[in-house]
Protein backbone atom coordinates (compact mmCIF):
# COMPACT_ATOMS: atom_id res chain seq x y z
CA UNK A 1 0.00 0.00 0.00
CA UNK A 2 1.50 3.60 -1.05
CA UNK A 3 1.66 6.04 2.05
CA UNK A 4 0.81 9.39 1.14
CA UNK A 5 3.00 11.69 2.02
CA UNK A 6 0.59 14.98 2.29
CA UNK A 7 -1.17 12.57 4.97
CA UNK A 8 1.85 11.64 7.26
CA UNK A 9 0.81 12.72 10.58
CA UNK A 10 0.60 11.60 13.84
CA UNK A 11 -1.91 9.57 15.67
CA UNK A 12 -4.21 9.06 12.89
CA UNK A 13 -5.55 6.49 10.60
CA UNK A 14 -3.62 6.72 7.46
CA UNK A 15 -5.97 6.85 4.21
CA UNK A 16 -3.93 5.14 1.51
CA UNK A 17 -4.73 5.37 -2.36
CA UNK A 18 -5.88 2.00 -3.26
CA UNK A 19 -3.36 0.81 -6.18
CA UNK A 20 -2.21 -2.37 -7.84
CA UNK A 21 2.11 -2.97 -7.35
CA UNK A 22 3.38 -5.84 -7.67
CA UNK A 23 6.23 -4.61 -9.33
CA UNK A 24 4.02 -2.91 -11.80
CA UNK A 25 3.95 0.43 -11.85
CA UNK A 26 0.54 2.40 -10.68
CA UNK A 27 -0.50 5.06 -13.13
CA UNK A 28 -1.72 7.68 -10.70
CA UNK A 29 0.55 10.14 -8.96
CA UNK A 30 0.75 9.56 -5.24
CA UNK A 31 -0.39 13.30 -4.34
CA UNK A 32 -3.45 12.87 -5.47
CA UNK A 33 -5.86 12.61 -2.86
CA UNK A 34 -9.05 11.81 -4.46
CA UNK A 35 -8.38 9.18 -6.46
CA UNK A 36 -8.82 6.19 -4.17
CA UNK A 37 -9.11 3.46 -6.72
CA UNK A 38 -5.63 3.58 -8.34
CA UNK A 39 -4.64 1.04 -10.74
CA UNK A 40 -1.83 -0.38 -11.98
CA UNK A 41 -0.39 0.28 -15.90
CA UNK A 42 0.32 -3.76 -16.06
CA UNK A 43 4.52 -2.66 -16.19
CA UNK A 44 6.86 -3.81 -14.34
CA UNK A 45 9.19 -0.84 -12.96
CA UNK A 46 12.17 -0.27 -14.93
CA UNK A 47 11.68 -3.61 -17.11
CA UNK A 48 8.38 -2.80 -19.33
CA UNK A 49 7.08 -6.77 -19.14
CA UNK A 50 3.80 -7.13 -18.90
CA UNK A 51 1.49 -9.92 -17.28
CA UNK A 52 -1.85 -11.45 -18.48
CA UNK A 53 -5.06 -11.61 -16.60
CA UNK A 54 -5.84 -14.39 -14.31
CA UNK A 55 -8.19 -17.76 -14.87
CA UNK A 56 -10.97 -18.36 -12.73
CA UNK A 57 -10.92 -19.58 -9.39
CA UNK A 58 -10.58 -23.78 -8.91
CA UNK A 59 -12.83 -25.65 -6.84
CA UNK A 60 -11.83 -26.15 -3.04
CA UNK A 61 -11.12 -29.70 -4.07
CA UNK A 62 -8.64 -28.93 -6.66
CA UNK A 63 -6.83 -26.32 -4.90
CA UNK A 64 -6.13 -28.55 -2.10
CA UNK A 65 -4.80 -31.22 -4.31
CA UNK A 66 -1.21 -31.11 -4.03
CA UNK A 67 -1.34 -28.25 -1.95
CA UNK A 68 1.89 -29.01 0.32
CA UNK A 69 0.90 -26.60 2.73
CA UNK A 70 1.23 -27.12 6.59
CA UNK A 71 4.81 -29.16 6.83
CA UNK A 72 4.84 -31.74 4.31
CA UNK A 73 8.13 -32.90 3.75
CA UNK A 74 9.26 -31.12 7.36
CA UNK A 75 12.00 -32.81 9.96
CA UNK A 76 14.79 -32.90 10.98
CA UNK A 77 17.56 -35.67 10.84
CA UNK A 78 19.66 -37.34 13.65
CA UNK A 79 21.77 -34.34 14.25
CA UNK A 80 19.10 -31.85 14.23
CA UNK A 81 19.34 -30.42 10.47
CA UNK A 82 16.40 -29.44 8.05
CA UNK A 83 15.68 -32.32 6.09
CA UNK A 84 12.44 -30.43 4.18
CA UNK A 85 12.11 -30.95 0.73
CA UNK A 86 12.54 -27.58 -1.66
CA UNK A 87 8.64 -26.68 -1.30
CA UNK A 88 7.46 -25.41 -4.56
CA UNK A 89 6.21 -21.98 -6.42
CA UNK A 90 3.10 -22.53 -4.40
CA UNK A 91 4.68 -22.68 -1.01
CA UNK A 92 7.31 -21.20 0.76
CA UNK A 93 9.91 -23.24 2.81
CA UNK A 94 11.13 -22.19 5.99
CA UNK A 95 12.24 -23.83 8.89
CA UNK A 96 11.97 -26.98 8.20
CA UNK A 97 8.78 -26.49 6.51
CA UNK A 98 7.24 -25.62 3.61
CA UNK A 99 3.77 -22.84 3.77
CA UNK A 100 1.24 -20.94 2.16
CA UNK A 101 1.44 -18.13 4.43
CA UNK A 102 -2.16 -16.79 5.47
CA UNK A 103 -2.47 -13.86 7.21
CA UNK A 104 -3.45 -9.71 7.19
CA UNK A 105 -1.52 -6.69 7.79
CA UNK A 106 -1.29 -5.40 10.93
CA UNK A 107 0.57 -2.70 9.68
CA UNK A 108 0.95 -0.58 12.55
CA UNK A 109 -1.45 0.86 15.48
CA UNK A 110 0.40 4.60 14.87
CA UNK A 111 2.37 5.20 11.69
CA UNK A 112 5.87 5.01 12.25
CA UNK A 113 5.72 4.98 15.87
CA UNK A 114 4.80 1.65 17.58
CA UNK A 115 8.31 0.96 18.57
CA UNK A 116 10.79 3.50 20.33
CA UNK A 117 10.62 7.32 21.28
CA UNK A 118 10.32 10.70 19.59
CA UNK A 119 8.97 13.84 19.04
CA UNK A 120 5.47 13.10 19.35
CA UNK A 121 5.95 11.05 22.41
CA UNK A 122 6.85 7.18 23.47
CA UNK A 123 3.40 5.66 21.57
CA UNK A 124 3.94 2.14 21.81
CA UNK A 125 0.79 0.64 22.88
CA UNK A 126 2.10 -2.73 24.29
CA UNK A 127 -1.46 -3.83 25.84
CA UNK A 128 -3.21 -3.16 22.44
CA UNK A 129 -0.66 -5.31 21.26
CA UNK A 130 -1.17 -7.92 23.31
CA UNK A 131 -4.95 -7.93 23.25
CA UNK A 132 -4.63 -7.82 19.41
CA UNK A 133 -2.06 -10.94 18.98
CA UNK A 134 -4.86 -12.99 21.47
CA UNK A 135 -7.57 -12.04 19.21
CA UNK A 136 -5.69 -12.78 15.99
CA UNK A 137 -4.78 -16.00 17.62
CA UNK A 138 -8.13 -16.90 18.41
CA UNK A 139 -9.42 -15.91 14.62
CA UNK A 140 -7.18 -18.37 13.38
CA UNK A 141 -4.41 -16.40 12.50
CA UNK A 142 -1.20 -17.14 10.92
CA UNK A 143 0.82 -14.24 9.52
CA UNK A 144 0.94 -10.26 10.70
CA UNK A 145 2.89 -8.05 8.75
CA UNK A 146 3.98 -5.19 10.67
CA UNK A 147 5.92 -2.28 9.51
CA UNK A 148 8.74 -1.15 12.05
CA UNK A 149 10.87 1.86 10.71
CA UNK A 150 8.55 3.35 7.70
CA UNK A 151 9.61 6.92 6.62
CA UNK A 152 12.59 6.98 9.77
CA UNK A 153 10.29 9.54 11.80
CA UNK A 154 12.16 7.76 15.18
CA UNK A 155 14.34 5.02 14.07
CA UNK A 156 17.10 4.57 13.08
CA UNK A 157 19.07 7.60 14.25
CA UNK A 158 20.61 9.67 11.97
CA UNK A 159 23.53 11.93 12.70
CA UNK A 160 23.76 15.54 11.36
CA UNK A 161 25.85 14.15 8.56
CA UNK A 162 23.14 11.73 7.06
CA UNK A 163 24.53 8.51 8.13
CA UNK A 164 22.64 6.26 10.46
CA UNK A 165 24.30 6.03 14.04
CA UNK A 166 21.64 3.30 15.66
CA UNK A 167 18.17 3.81 17.89
CA UNK A 168 17.08 5.32 20.62
CA UNK A 169 16.90 4.14 24.22
CA UNK A 170 13.74 2.64 24.29
CA UNK A 171 13.43 1.14 20.96
CA UNK A 172 14.91 -2.35 21.40
CA UNK A 173 12.31 -2.81 25.08
CA UNK A 174 9.13 -1.83 23.17
CA UNK A 175 10.64 -4.45 20.09
CA UNK A 176 11.03 -7.03 22.90
CA UNK A 177 7.94 -6.80 24.72
CA UNK A 178 5.87 -6.54 21.52
CA UNK A 179 7.23 -9.47 19.57
CA UNK A 180 7.19 -11.69 22.18
CA UNK A 181 3.49 -11.44 22.27
CA UNK A 182 3.07 -12.25 19.11
CA UNK A 183 5.42 -15.57 19.55
CA UNK A 184 3.45 -15.68 23.02
CA UNK A 185 0.27 -16.65 20.58
CA UNK A 186 2.12 -18.22 18.15
CA UNK A 187 1.67 -15.47 15.42
CA UNK A 188 4.58 -15.42 12.78
CA UNK A 189 5.90 -12.01 11.45
CA UNK A 190 6.55 -10.66 7.99
CA UNK A 191 8.70 -7.45 9.31
CA UNK A 192 8.46 -4.58 6.58
CA UNK A 193 11.67 -2.46 7.33
CA UNK A 194 10.95 0.86 5.30
CA UNK A 195 8.47 2.04 3.21
CA UNK A 196 9.72 4.19 0.09
CA UNK A 197 8.95 7.43 2.01
CA UNK A 198 11.59 7.23 4.09
CA UNK A 199 13.44 8.41 0.68
CA UNK A 200 10.72 11.62 0.06
CA UNK A 201 12.55 14.54 0.64
CA UNK A 202 12.10 15.41 4.06
CA UNK A 203 8.96 17.45 5.55
CA UNK A 204 8.26 18.39 9.12
CA UNK A 205 5.37 17.93 11.32
CA UNK A 206 5.91 19.75 15.15
CA UNK A 207 8.96 19.95 14.36
CA UNK A 208 9.75 15.45 13.66
CA UNK A 209 11.49 15.34 10.36
CA UNK A 210 9.49 12.46 8.13
CA UNK A 211 11.48 11.03 5.15
CA UNK A 212 14.67 13.05 4.07
CA UNK A 213 16.74 10.07 4.27
CA UNK A 214 17.65 9.03 0.30
CA UNK A 215 21.13 8.63 1.06
CA UNK A 216 20.08 5.33 2.30
CA UNK A 217 20.25 3.98 -1.36
CA UNK A 218 22.06 6.43 -3.30
CA UNK A 219 25.25 7.52 -0.99
CA UNK A 220 27.41 3.86 -0.30
CA UNK A 221 28.50 5.65 2.74
CA UNK A 222 25.03 6.26 4.52
CA UNK A 223 24.31 2.75 3.25
CA UNK A 224 27.01 0.89 4.98
CA UNK A 225 26.50 3.04 8.46
CA UNK A 226 22.65 1.99 7.84
CA UNK A 227 24.00 -1.66 7.62
CA UNK A 228 26.57 -1.77 9.91
CA UNK A 229 24.91 0.48 12.64
CA UNK A 230 21.40 -0.64 12.43
CA UNK A 231 20.34 -3.15 10.24
CA UNK A 232 23.39 -5.79 11.71
CA UNK A 233 22.22 -4.86 15.62
CA UNK A 234 18.87 -5.30 14.39
CA UNK A 235 18.79 -8.34 13.51
CA UNK A 236 21.47 -9.89 15.88
CA UNK A 237 19.11 -8.41 18.69
CA UNK A 238 15.83 -10.43 17.27
CA UNK A 239 18.21 -13.58 16.31
CA UNK A 240 19.01 -13.73 20.38
CA UNK A 241 15.67 -13.46 21.42
CA UNK A 242 13.17 -15.75 22.81
CA UNK A 243 10.32 -14.83 19.92
CA UNK A 244 13.55 -15.52 16.90
CA UNK A 245 11.80 -18.16 16.03
CA UNK A 246 8.27 -16.28 15.10
CA UNK A 247 10.09 -13.78 13.17
CA UNK A 248 9.34 -15.54 9.48
CA UNK A 249 10.57 -12.46 7.03
CA UNK A 250 12.25 -9.22 6.56
CA UNK A 251 10.62 -7.39 3.73
CA UNK A 252 12.96 -4.90 2.98
CA UNK A 253 10.91 -1.96 1.43
CA UNK A 254 7.62 -1.75 0.44
CA UNK A 255 6.17 -1.05 -2.76
CA UNK A 256 10.26 -0.04 -4.15
CA UNK A 257 8.96 0.78 -7.79
CA UNK A 258 6.96 3.48 -6.37
CA UNK A 259 10.68 5.84 -6.67
CA UNK A 260 11.37 4.43 -10.12
CA UNK A 261 11.41 5.86 -13.48
CA UNK A 262 8.12 5.72 -14.35
CA UNK A 263 6.58 5.27 -10.66
CA UNK A 264 3.95 6.90 -8.87
CA UNK A 265 6.14 8.91 -6.81
CA UNK A 266 7.28 12.43 -6.64
CA UNK A 267 9.93 12.58 -9.74
CA UNK A 268 11.96 15.00 -7.68
CA UNK A 269 12.35 11.89 -5.45
CA UNK A 270 13.52 8.40 -7.86
CA UNK A 271 16.73 6.81 -8.03
CA UNK A 272 18.26 4.85 -10.57
CA UNK A 273 16.91 0.56 -10.71
CA UNK A 274 20.70 0.29 -9.74
CA UNK A 275 20.70 2.33 -6.72
CA UNK A 276 17.78 0.54 -5.23
CA UNK A 277 19.44 -2.91 -6.73
CA UNK A 278 22.16 -2.49 -4.56
CA UNK A 279 20.45 -1.23 -1.50
CA UNK A 280 18.37 -4.57 -1.43
CA UNK A 281 20.80 -6.68 -2.41
CA UNK A 282 23.21 -5.74 0.09
CA UNK A 283 20.23 -5.78 2.86
CA UNK A 284 19.14 -9.26 1.73
CA UNK A 285 22.92 -10.34 2.74
CA UNK A 286 22.82 -9.04 6.45
CA UNK A 287 19.22 -10.47 6.55
CA UNK A 288 21.04 -14.42 5.04
CA UNK A 289 24.31 -13.28 7.87
CA UNK A 290 22.48 -12.05 10.82
CA UNK A 291 19.24 -12.72 10.43
CA UNK A 292 19.06 -15.96 12.54
CA UNK A 293 17.78 -18.01 9.46
CA UNK A 294 15.03 -15.39 8.73
CA UNK A 295 13.86 -14.75 5.02
CA UNK A 296 14.74 -11.76 2.74
CA UNK A 297 12.05 -10.15 0.26
CA UNK A 298 10.98 -6.97 -0.93
CA UNK A 299 7.18 -5.40 -1.06
CA UNK A 300 7.12 -6.10 -5.09
CA UNK A 301 7.37 -8.67 -7.50
CA UNK A 302 9.44 -8.27 -10.98
CA UNK A 303 12.53 -9.25 -12.54
CA UNK A 304 13.90 -6.16 -10.85
CA UNK A 305 14.54 -8.30 -8.05
CA UNK A 306 15.83 -11.44 -9.46
CA UNK A 307 19.66 -12.39 -8.89
CA UNK A 308 19.72 -10.41 -5.67
CA UNK A 309 19.36 -13.21 -2.90
CA UNK A 310 15.68 -12.71 -2.24
CA UNK A 311 14.10 -15.60 -1.08
CA UNK A 312 10.40 -14.74 -2.46
CA UNK A 313 9.05 -11.97 -3.78
CA UNK A 314 5.64 -10.20 -2.98
CA UNK A 315 2.90 -8.56 -5.02
CA UNK A 316 0.15 -5.86 -4.01
CA UNK A 317 -3.07 -6.04 -5.57
CA UNK A 318 -5.34 -3.66 -4.07
CA UNK A 319 -7.35 -2.51 -7.46
CA UNK A 320 -10.84 -3.39 -7.45
CA UNK A 321 -14.56 -2.43 -8.77
CA UNK A 322 -14.38 1.18 -10.17
CA UNK A 323 -10.32 1.44 -10.08
CA UNK A 324 -9.04 2.94 -13.19
CA UNK A 325 -7.29 -0.60 -13.86
CA UNK A 326 -10.44 -2.67 -14.21
CA UNK A 327 -11.84 -5.55 -12.63
CA UNK A 328 -9.18 -7.23 -13.82
CA UNK A 329 -7.84 -10.72 -11.02
CA UNK A 330 -4.49 -10.95 -9.81
CA UNK A 331 -2.49 -12.56 -13.29
CA UNK A 332 -1.25 -16.00 -12.89
CA UNK A 333 2.08 -16.47 -10.99
CA UNK A 334 3.38 -18.67 -13.78
CA UNK A 335 2.70 -15.14 -16.16
CA UNK A 336 5.50 -12.88 -13.82
CA UNK A 337 8.43 -15.16 -15.23
CA UNK A 338 9.74 -15.04 -11.75
CA UNK A 339 12.80 -17.22 -10.04
CA UNK A 340 11.23 -17.39 -6.40
CA UNK A 341 7.57 -17.89 -5.04
CA UNK A 342 5.49 -15.43 -4.88
CA UNK A 343 3.21 -14.15 -1.90
CA UNK A 344 0.51 -11.50 -2.25
CA UNK A 345 1.45 -9.51 0.61
CA UNK A 346 -1.13 -6.60 -0.31
CA UNK A 347 -4.95 -7.65 -1.51
CA UNK A 348 -7.72 -5.76 -0.31
CA UNK A 349 -10.48 -6.30 2.54
CA UNK A 350 -12.58 -4.18 1.56
CA UNK A 351 -14.56 -5.95 -0.77
CA UNK A 352 -18.12 -6.12 -2.68
CA UNK A 353 -19.64 -8.92 0.05
CA UNK A 354 -18.28 -11.23 2.97
CA UNK A 355 -20.85 -14.46 2.43
CA UNK A 356 -19.15 -17.47 3.87
CA UNK A 357 -20.52 -19.49 0.59
CA UNK A 358 -20.29 -16.23 -1.90
CA UNK A 359 -17.94 -16.61 -4.06
CA UNK A 360 -18.73 -13.91 -6.83
CA UNK A 361 -16.03 -11.98 -8.45
CA UNK A 362 -14.67 -9.48 -5.86
CA UNK A 363 -15.95 -10.82 -2.60
CA UNK A 364 -13.82 -11.78 0.03
CA UNK A 365 -14.07 -15.97 -0.44
CA UNK A 366 -13.34 -14.67 -4.20
CA UNK A 367 -10.05 -12.99 -3.05
CA UNK A 368 -9.05 -16.04 -1.32
CA UNK A 369 -9.81 -18.81 -3.99
CA UNK A 370 -8.49 -16.85 -6.76
CA UNK A 371 -5.13 -15.71 -4.96
CA UNK A 372 -4.24 -19.78 -4.03
CA UNK A 373 -5.67 -21.00 -7.59
CA UNK A 374 -3.75 -18.87 -9.95
CA UNK A 375 -0.64 -20.10 -7.89
CA UNK A 376 0.71 -17.70 -5.56
CA UNK A 377 2.56 -18.83 -2.17
CA UNK A 378 0.51 -16.95 0.59
CA UNK A 379 -2.50 -14.10 1.16
CA UNK A 380 -1.91 -11.81 3.61
CA UNK A 381 -4.80 -8.89 3.26
CA UNK A 382 -4.85 -5.59 3.50
CA UNK A 383 -5.27 -4.17 6.55
CA UNK A 384 -6.43 -4.20 10.24
CA UNK A 385 -5.54 -1.38 11.45
CA UNK A 386 -6.28 0.97 8.37
CA UNK A 387 -9.51 2.34 7.20
CA UNK A 388 -8.60 1.20 3.63
CA UNK A 389 -9.34 -2.43 4.55
CA UNK A 390 -12.35 -3.86 6.08
CA UNK A 391 -10.84 -6.90 8.60
CA UNK A 392 -13.90 -6.69 10.89
CA UNK A 393 -16.18 -7.73 7.71
CA UNK A 394 -13.49 -9.83 6.19
CA UNK A 395 -12.13 -11.74 9.34
CA UNK A 396 -14.95 -14.15 9.42
CA UNK A 397 -14.13 -14.88 6.02
CA UNK A 398 -10.55 -15.19 6.64
CA UNK A 399 -11.10 -17.70 9.25
CA UNK A 400 -13.61 -20.08 7.70
CA UNK A 401 -11.30 -20.24 4.17
CA UNK A 402 -8.25 -21.13 6.65
CA UNK A 403 -10.37 -23.81 8.40
CA UNK A 404 -11.40 -25.23 5.34
CA UNK A 405 -7.89 -25.33 4.04
CA UNK A 406 -6.03 -26.07 7.01
CA UNK A 407 -4.12 -28.49 5.78
CA UNK A 408 -2.04 -26.12 3.83
CA UNK A 409 -2.04 -22.64 5.78
CA UNK A 410 0.73 -21.68 7.67
CA UNK A 411 2.75 -21.67 9.84
CA UNK A 412 1.81 -23.27 12.45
Amino acid sequence: MTTMKVLRAIGRTLLLPICACAGIGCSSDAGEVADAGRGSDAAEAGSGDATQPGADAASDASMDAGAGGGKDGAGVDGGGNCVADAGSSSTISWNCGNYYLYGINYPWLTYGTDFGDGGFGHLANPDQVKSDMATFAGEGGHVLRWWIWVDGRYDPLFGSNGQVTGFDSLFFGDLDTQLQYAADNHVYLDLTLFDTSVLDAAQSTNGVQEGGHAGLVTDPTVQQSFLDNALKPFLQHIAASSYKDYVLAYDIMNEPERLLPGGWGPSADFVTVSQMQTFVKNTASYIHTYGGGALATVGSAAKTWMGLGLDFYCAHYNSGPGGPSGLTPPPPYASLGLDKPVVVEEFTTADVSFGLNDTAEWSAEWWLNTIYSQGYAGAIGWAWHDSAGNWASFQPVYTAWGTAHSSMVGPR
